[in-house]
């Protein structure tokens, strides 16, 4: 089985393709800008290494957020439109959710994620996301006591000294967690965003040079 992982609800664009349950290719587009002209050219390089075409891919995951509003739209509509195009099936799920998920022990783990406003993305306890600031953060880990960790692209903000968990990036864990439903034979969430807080409007900006990694 052959699977798509699109993540843009951070401040970059990972692809990850899964074959079989491995991965197998991977791109990475380290600018906000410019995401939507990159999207299909990285998801044609990733088949292309692995001697496959879009008609190959059996299912599309993408991360739903939390993020910014520009890049869950994004990711949803190319990954809808892929689907349509290919005729497979499509589904989003919670970035939280996702990593928490691949944590060998999810327990006093704050999961902290950029986003373009002062406050971060936080998660405490499983399925009760938040935004604060950095400072609040580090208030609240303190205030609760114990031996805390913490995880995500946010984490590094955290006025603490506490252990760093780096997990695998968002885009395979997105496509792992759809191979395991569909291999359960269960039906993909539905392919919407997840917001905490209604998007700020902003005007578009110019592209700006960006470097691909694959």
């Amino acid at each position: 089985m052959l699977i798509l992982g699109i993540n843009s609800a951070g401040l970059e664009l990972s692809l990850t393709l899964l074959g079989d349950g491995q991965k197998v290719s991977f791109r990475h587009f380290d600018e906000r800008r410019g995401q939507s002209e990159v999207i299909l050219p990285l998801t044609e390089s990733c088949l292309r290494e692995v001697n496959a075409t879009l008609q190959d891919i059996d299912a599309i995951a993408v991360v739903a957020g939390p993020g910014s509003f520009t890049g869950l739209r994004l990711g949803i509509a190319a990954a809808t439109g892929l689907a349509q195009a290919v005729g497979c099936p499509v589904g989003a799920l919670n970035r939280f959710t996702l990593v928490r998920n691949s944590l060998a022990q999810p327990e006093n783990v704050a999961i902290v994620f950029q986003s373009l406003r002062d406050e971060l993305y936080v998660e405490f306890e499983s399925g009760k996301p938040l935004m604060m600031t950095a400072q609040d953060i580090a208030g609240e880990i303190v205030r609760r006591g114990g031996q805390w960790a913490l995880a995500g692209d946010g984490a590094a903000l955290v006025p603490l000294d506490l252990p760093f968990i780096r997990t695998r990036d968002e885009s395979e864990l997105v496509a792992s967690a759809a191979n395991v439903l569909l291999m359960a034979h269960t039906s993909l969430p539905p392919a919407v965003p997840f917001y905490l807080r209604a998007p700020d409007v902003s005007n578009a900006k110019t592209f700006e040079h960006a470097t691909i990694h694959g």
